[in-house]
């Protein structure tokens, strides 16, 4: 990565590592039903989970064993996957290359850094429009393509196809727009705080065999 234009919070395209997170280990985390609490997994249509009074669509019962009430089965995962992108928040540590991408972007900008998954079956499912965010993003594309348009003054729009290993740099403010341009896309949002941090995430990680 071009880390000196990240640390000046310049915007651009560039290459990161390829395959930083596989359909295979999102599999094996959606399945995983204590951590899709719906404090982490989102729509893009959020119309799809709230109907217009503000209630869930989706109700479900849980066993006796379930440790997380508001986690969503795999009925409902598969019903909302076939409306709408989702993402999923809260995966800094989904794994050891991820960890240390976060760990890398907390060293640049001094700041507390997530990743948020992005992934959809169908490009013709509903997406995030033109929208800026008090954070900034690092955008690493893992599988498919995706259209990403920078809007900058005076009108003028910067837009490049990306595909697996090539990352886009968005400054907090900065609107822009992701399409996806591929059936299923899979991507990877790594948002950074503007504001310098007190405390981070331990990045350190844990080998059961070096116990």
């Amino acid at each position: 990565m071009f880390e000196d234009k990240i640390k000046l919070l310049v915007p651009h395209f560039g290459k990161a590592k390829k395959n930083l997170y596989t359909w295979k280990e999102l599999e094996s985390l959606i399945n995983l039903r204590p951590f899709m609490s719906s404090s982490r997994f989102n729509a893009a249509n959020s119309k799809e989970t709230y109907d217009l009074y503000g209630d869930k669509v989706y109700e479900w019962k849980n066993t006796g064993w379930s440790t997380e009430s508001n986690a969503w089965p795999v009925s409902c995962l598969k019903d909302i996957l076939s409306k709408t992108s989702v993402y999923i928040q809260d995966c800094s540590r989904a794994n050891e290359k991820i960890n240390a991408v976060c760990r890398q972007l907390e060293g640049l900008l001094s700041s507390n850094s997530d990743c948020h998954i992005y992934f959809s079956v169908d490009k013709s499912l509903p997406n995030f429009n033109k929208h800026n965010d008090l954070v900034h993003n690092l955008i690493i594309v893992s599988d498919g393509t995706i259209r990403c348009e920078l809007f900058i003054e005076n009108g003028h729009i910067i837009e490049k196809e990306l595909s697996n290993g090539d990352y886009v740099f968005i400054p907090a403010g900065m609107y822009h727009r992701i399409t996806p341009l591929s059936e299923k896309r899979l991507s990877l949002s790594f948002p950074i705080y503007p504001d310098k941090a007190s405390h981070y995430e331990e990045r350190e990680w844990l080998r059961l065999d070096n116990l």
